[in-house]
């Protein structure tokens, strides 16, 4: 009888350290799959950052080479060799390409970075190239919107010798570009695009809050202003001083 007794109870106690145990392994489990979870959350997360880094790369591309084109023309170049007290006259290109640019503006500059002259003539510059191979100017607040510079040297190129001056165009950054990327990709993701130096920020139609993470490598985990948990990543934007934003609540990750 004691023996069955003691039978009784080494078979309950046996019976519930392996429920323990079973229970533990289940918790391990269940954390290891939502860390396995989160980390193909933040892979797809960066992958599709990256994505949107290499399109904004082909966008700015073309309109270097539109720059580059313009700095070619014959008449930015008699402009700059203009003599005399009196004001210099818009060449044709320069006003052609401010024409057909919607909100851009243009400025022919001397290699010290003084303006010859400026399309429209009330354009204040907001930002001169410090080198000949500067293509791309910081973002800059515009206004409600927010712009950037595209720049060229006029002849110079290779090294062989300086050159004799720069084209200077602005850009500006309006329609509700982000908010499309945002609905694309789901519910409760935030896109921005920023200086690399974190200074301004946009959603491609007006400037916005920096990201409340600390921006770094790979993906991070951070909580929002309603303290909600979020993973973001950062990615540099090739040709330029800029990165890309994409952030996503942490539950729609693991979903």
């Amino acid at each position: 009888m004691a023996r069955a007794s003691l039978r009784s109870r080494l078979t309950i106690v046996i019976s519930g350290l392996i429920l323990a145990a079973g229970l533990v392994f289940s918790a391990v489990a269940y954390m290891e799959v939502r860390r396995a979870l989160e980390r193909a959350g933040g892979d797809r997360l960066h992958a599709v950052a990256t994505e949107l880094s290499n399109l904004l790369t082909q966008s700015v591309t073309a309109g270097i080479r539109d720059t580059q084109e313009l700095a070619t023309k014959p008449d930015l170049r008699a402009a700059l060799k203009a003599t005399g007290n009196g004001p210099v006259a818009v060449p044709e290109s320069m006003a052609a390409y401010v024409k057909r640019t919607k909100g851009s503006a243009a400025w022919l500059l001397r290699p010290d970075g003084s303006v010859v002259v400026a399309e429209p003539a009330d354009a204040k510059l907001t930002h001169a190239p410090h080198a000949s191979d500067e293509a791309v100017g910081p973002l800059v607040p515009v206004g409600d919107a927010i712009g950037f510079t595209l720049s060229a040297p006029l002849g110079g190129v290779g090294g062989e010798a300086p050159p004799e001056g720069y084209v200077v165009v602005r850009r500006i950054s309006s329609g509700s570009g982000g908010g499309a990327i945002e609905r694309l990709i789901g519910a409760g993701t935030n896109f921005k695009i920023g200086n690399a130096d974190g200074s301004v920020w946009t959603d491609l139609s007006k400037p916005v809050d920096a990201p409340r993470a600390q921006i770094g490598r790979g993906t991070i985990r951070f909580v929002d202003a309603a303290g909600e948990a979020r993973l973001g990543t950062a990615v540099a934007i090739a040709q330029t001083p800029w990165v890309v934003w994409l952030a996503m609540p942490r539950a729609t990750v693991l979903q």
